[in-house]
């Protein structure tokens, strides 16, 4: 009886099989390059540039795996080269991250000053900030953009703050400031409407087009034709209308995975067809916390359409624009556990209206 592997296991014998070596190309991490060439990048990019050169406010609000760091860094370099000092922040814990903290950040940057302190209250500390970006706008003469990621996890008095900050500076005080997080940045937002409504825009990641995701895969094989058929590109983006960067390099691990254990030559449709879907499924639960507890409370019906609509192996033959949206949403909806927002309408996977 030969021995059952694991997903991980195939997965590294496909790398082999299809020969590429030790090279991952569908490891986990999102880089510039899976997602530079793509709608929502270039919304990102220009979003992240305006609100840099104008002294705006700015947010992106996506999943995490939709390319909102990767796009954040990736315009790093072109903001410093046009003499625009970019402080940085991305707490491990956002909602413990306090104006004084942030005033830490932003004052040791624009000073090379580890040792700075600043006072004890916060609206001390907000006076102080801005203080000093005032002073060092008019010695350097440059521009000033605070960047947080992870900002779903800010409290609301903290959004607060950062804008009366950005709003009652000085002549020549020149702060810009750019929110990145995950959906509940969104719901942060509107309970905040001082900030929301002086936003240039509160851009939403929409994730990969159809049309995009080929570029996507090429950019992370060489001479993809000859392992993945383009026939089996075609295949997957006419499952997923929308499918965030993440999402579609977990599926395709599992679809080199599953090519390896049929024993293809080569990656098509067929190999699409026969892979389950599940991670589909599965990623969309983690990226909208519906957690698994959730999931054993709902009736089966519902489990039911979620799986369909999601890709899930529970009936053959199905076609995603077979199923009532506002009933799929209904019953997303109902596996949402405690405290977490209503899936969105743009839903990114497996509906087609």
């Amino acid at each position: 009886m030969s021995k059952r592997i694991t997903q991980t296991e195939a997965y590294l014998q496909a790398l082999k099989y299809f020969g590429l070596g030790k090279h991952d190309p569908f490891g986990a991490q999102i880089t510039r390059e899976v997602v530079e060439d793509t709608e929502d990048a270039r919304a990102i990019i220009s979003g992240i540039e305006y609100a840099a050169h104008n002294d705006a406010l700015f947010a992106v609000v996506g999943p995490a795996g939709s390319g909102k760091t990767a796009m954040s860094r990736a315009v790093m370099p072109r903001l410093k080269a046009a003499g625009i000092t970019v402080v940085r922040i991305c707490p491990l814990i956002s909602r413990n991250l306090t104006l004084r903290a942030i005033a830490t950040a932003i004052v040791r940057e624009i000073n090379n000053d580890e040792s700075y302190r600043p006072p004890h209250s916060n609206e001390a500390a907000g006076r102080e900030l801005m203080e000093e970006i005032y002073k060092y706008c008019l010695r350097e003469n440059r521009h000033v953009l605070l960047m947080i990621d992870e900002a779903q996890g800010l409290r609301n008095d903290v959004i607060r703050a950062l804008k009366r900050i950005w709003n009652e500076g000085y002549a020549n005080y020149t702060l810009s400031i750019v929110l990145l997080g995950q959906s509940r940045l969104d719901n942060k937002l509107a309970a905040v409407n001082e900030f929301r409504d002086r936003c240039t825009d509160v851009y939403h990641c929409r994730g990969l087009l159809p049309d995009e995701i080929a570029s996507v895969i090429d950019s992370r094989i060489h001479a993809r034709a000859e392992i993945i058929s383009t026939d089996a590109i075609e295949r997957l983006a006419s499952l997923v209308p929308r499918i965030y960067p993440t999402q579609l390099l977990q599926y395709m691990r599992a679809v080199l995975a599953n090519g390896y254990r049929r024993g293809d030559d080569v990656i098509t449709a067929d190999t699409i067809d026969a892979t389950p879907r599940g991670v589909l499924y599965n990623s969309l639960l983690e990226i909208y916390g519906i957690s698994q507890r959730a999931v054993a409370r709902a009736s089966g019906r519902s489990i039911r359409i979620v799986a369909q609509v999601l890709g899930g192996a529970t009936s053959s033959g199905y076609q995603p624009s077979q199923v009532n949206v506002d009933e799929v949403h209904d019953a997303l909806n109902g596996l949402i556990d405690g405290g977490t927002e209503p899936i969105p309408d743009n839903m990114p996977v497996g509906v087609k209206r």
